[in-house]
């Protein structure tokens, strides 16, 4: 389960660099 979610943490902090960089960083479903 933790090997699972620092994949899935790494992944979306990589995909919400480009829809979001203008606007509000959306750290909302990374933590």
């Amino acid at each position: 389960m933790m090997r699972r979610e620092k994949r899935a943490r790494r992944h979306f902090k990589r995909m919400r660099f480009p829809p979001f960089d203008d606007e509000e960083p959306p750290i909302d479903y990374v933590d």
